[in-house]
């Protein structure tokens, strides 16, 4: 390794003797002046003799020029000293070595701290930051704990990055009296540059206090380049087998027929359906559902096991394998509860292989409807399906819904049937499938959603597939901030809660009841929706001069006191834009704008409702 030409300690010792030489040249000149400007100076014990010729440098100058050396000499030291301070002052940031030994070339100006120059705040990617034996950030993708201990393939990053900044540190000549260890790793950062590779910067305490050693670390990306061998699928007659179980929810399962023959039998046309029904309650329902279908749609491919043992998703599962008798075919393990799209078809085939590949796709599940909207009119399912941070989240946690060949399944044990209850079987499988020699494609897609429905966990559960279920529910029904609206939102208008604040509270109250709604709970829930038709004007059931009645001695005229709200808000920003009002207040005011004719829009539709304007 070489060494730099700007390496503190060299450079002071340099700059020391430098200003001792300076000073001792300066000490000789005055004296070589005193000695020639002495006439009287004699021999001693002779006689006086005549002066000799100065024959030195210093005899051929005259006083003046011996005057402007020593002062110019006094402005080089003054100088000097300064420059001395200064790299005194920052000897504690200068590298010792320079040990730059990247395999490939980049640009002079690079840093990898830096990186990509990002456009604003949103393209940045912060840096993890780490300690000898602590990650913290957003640690995995499924988990994302604030701090965690570096364990998987983290763990054997963190451990391969400290020991080579270990080993270089100690290969340092200075650093021989004074080696690191991982215990002394004080605060280290990484973050991964997609274009250029992963940046690490560590620092280290030394044995002296306050002072520290830091080494920057690169893993570059090489060039890219492809493998394996260039392949062309053919899906054309690649047949998937959807495996449902079920128990009762007919309902649902009409609904999910519905999409089934919108998207499997009428556009891909390559599907096969096996229907394992748990229970005696629904049968005949189900039979009359399959007939109809394949009466009016001619299609015939589907399969209804029925069995009157207790309901377990992972046994309903492995019963409609195994049912399979035509060879080694691709199963999509799916719910009632699901709606996918062609795209997400052809993908199931794509990413699952025989003897190679699973996919597991990671779903985006939908919100509570009922609170993504407002309480206000819900779209036709179709138009729900949508991602925003708003309607959904991708469902990270879930490995409920797959793509496999049913050799692989079988290969890999099926599910464990000794699990009862909520979840813990699809983990147990995915488990499996990761230690196997199968390549486990886990991939958010965007075709597939998991439709919203109330969600029961019941204490009798195991403790483990109790807290999974809670933990499912508690981020099922909203966004962090919807249901921080819902909590704190109250007299958000007026000094009332909105209706369909009522509407909200009550469905989440109700929403893990076990046997659905009680005859009293019915009783209120008809009573709040009697309520929010009353203040829109929409009970038909009511004579509409007794229905005005009511709704003046007993609920305020919302509509009447929007309108006027809005023109009173109109007037304001009026007038203060007809003043001479400083640019930023004219700024903030004109951001309410919006806001204005939102309210007028509001009062309008509710007194068109109630019959109050044309």
């Amino acid at each position: 390794m070489r060494r730099q030409i700007s390496q503190a300690p060299t450079l002071i010792k340099t700059l020391v003797c430098l200003l001792l030489l300076l000073t001792c040249s300066q000490i000789l000149l005055f004296s070589c002046k005193c000695r020639c400007n002495n006439e009287d100076c004699q021999l001693s014990g002779s006689e006086p003799e005549k002066r000799k010729p100065r024959s030195s440098l210093v005899s051929t100058l005259s006083e003046e020029s011996q005057s402007k050396e020593v002062h110019r000499l006094k402005e080089e030291i003054k100088s000097l000293k300064k420059t001395l301070s200064r790299y005194e002052k920052i000897s504690s940031v200068l590298v010792s070595q320079d040990i730059n030994n990247l395999p490939l070339k980049v640009d002079d100006d690079f840093d990898i701290l830096r990186g990509f120059t990002p456009r604003n705040e949103y393209h940045v990617i912060p840096f993890d930051s780490f300690d000898g034996g602590h990650l913290f950030g957003k640690v995995g993708t499924l988990s994302e704990n604030p701090v965690e201990g570096p364990s998987g393939q983290r763990g054997v990053e963190h451990n391969e990055v400290v020991q080579f900044a270990i080993k270089t540190i100690n290969d340092d000549a200075e650093s021989k009296g004074d080696p690191v260890s991982a215990f002394q790793l004080a605060e280290g950062i990484m973050r991964n540059d997609r274009i250029h590779g992963t940046a690490y910067d560590l620092y280290f305490r030394s044995s002296l206090p306050d002072i520290f050693k830091r080494i920057r670390v690169f893993r570059p990306f090489g060039p890219l380049q492809s493998f394996g061998n260039l392949e062309t699928i053919d899906t054309s007659k690649l047949l998937i087998n959807v495996i449902v179980p079920l128990s009762g929810r007919i309902d649902k399962f009409r609904d999910f027929m519905e999409r089934f023959l919108n998207v499997g039998v009428r556009w891909d046309q390559k599907v096969y359906l096996t229907v394992v029904y748990f229970g005696m309650d629904g049968r005949d329902e189900l039979r009359k559902i399959m007939a109809k279908i394949e009466n009016d749609e001619k299609f015939k491919d589907y399969k209804i096991i029925f069995t009157s043992q207790e309901f377990s998703r992972g046994a309903g599962l492995q019963k409609g394998a195994e049912s399979w008798e035509g060879g080694n075919v691709l199963m999509f393990f799916c719910d009632v509860d699901i709606y996918f799209n062609p795209d997400f078809l052809e993908r199931c085939r794509t990413h699952s292989s025989p003897g190679a590949k699973v996919y597991y796709p990671i779903v985006f599940s939908q919100y509570n409807p009922v609170i993504t909207y407002g309480g206000g009119d819900i779209p036709k399912l179709e138009d729900q399906m949508k991602l925003s941070k708003d309607t959904g989240f991708w469902r990270d946690f879930g490995f409920g819904m797959s793509c496999q060949y049913r050799d692989d399944f079988l290969s890999v044990g099926g599910f464990d049937l000794t699990i009862k209850g909520w979840g813990m079987e699809d983990v147990k499988l995915y488990r499996n499938y990761l230690a196997s020699k199968l390549s486990v494609i886990r991939a958010y897609d965007r075709g597939i959603y998991h439709t919203y429905h109330k969600k029961h966990c019941p204490r009798n559960l195991a403790d483990q597939q109790f807290v999974s279920c809670l933990q499912s529910k508690a981020v099922s029904e909203g966004s962090h901030k919807q249901m921080g609206m819902l909590a704190f939102g109250k007299h958000i208008v007026g000094e009332t809660d909105p209706p369909w604040g009522k509407l909200l509270q009550f469905s989440l109250s109700v929403a893990s009841a076990p046997e659905g709604l009680t005859k009293e709970q019915e009783e209120l829930m008809e009573k709040i929706y009697a309520e929010e038709r009353n203040m829109n004007g929409l009970d038909d059931g009511k004579d509409k001069s007794n229905l005005q009645v009511e709704k003046q001695a007993h609920i305020p005229n919302v509509g009447a006191q929007l309108m006027t709200a809005a023109q009173d808000f109109k007037l304001i920003l009026d007038t203060l834009n007809k003043k001479n009002i400083s640019t930023e207040v004219s700024d903030e005011f004109s951001k309410m704008q919006p806001l204005q004719l939102t309210i007028l829009k509001i009062a309008q539709n509710i007194l068109s409702k109630n019959g109050k304007i044309n």
